[in-house]
């Protein structure tokens, strides 16, 4: 759990550059589900910031710490 509260930009930067590019190809063949995709992608983004404004880089390891003792 800590790695990933400490990698999370990197893991939902990647996954987005994923789902924007099935976003496109949905969006090409005339799929409807490429709005979903990029609905997803603008929460993890929003989350990307969100972690940096709240100082993820130096906060990751006490939120880990609380979230594992619940």
């Amino acid at each position: 759990m800590l790695v990933f509260i400490w990698l999370y930009p990197v893991f939902a930067f990647c996954i987005s550059v994923i789902m924007i590019d099935l976003a496109r190809a949905f969006k090409k063949n005339g799929n409807r589900i490429w709005i979903v995709l990029l609905f997803f992608v603008a929460i993890l983004v929003t989350g990307i910031l969100f972690w940096f404004i709240n100082r993820g880089d130096l906060n990751a390891q006490k939120w880990a710490k609380e979230w594992a003792l619940h």
